[in-house]
């Protein structure tokens, strides 16, 4: 993006416009399988995210009743709150 924008503007009167074309069809690809990508680890992650809550959630409901208790009366408490 750096190379585009230093350009001058004799520099841009020389690039033919299917070459230009080209460019910025290549640019629009690049940018949105970057994002596709960004949103695809995204999305992993939360996944993860969600499988290791899960687990936790489990183990403490088993190994720990009266901490799974306080600390879901806790979140309810919070929800109805509005979050804060």
């Amino acid at each position: 993006m750096s190379a585009l924008a230093s350009k001058k503007d004799e520099d841009w009167s020389k690039v033919g416009v299917d070459k230009l074309m080209n460019q910025i069809s290549g640019l629009t690809r690049a940018v949105a399988y970057k994002k596709r990508v960004e949103l695809q680890n995204k999305t992993d992650l939360e996944a993860g995210a969600d499988d290791i809550k899960s687990a936790l959630w489990t183990a403490m409901a088993k190994e720990r009743p009266d901490l799974y208790r306080q600390v879901s009366a806790y979140l309810d408490r919070k929800t109805q709150e509005g979050g804060t």
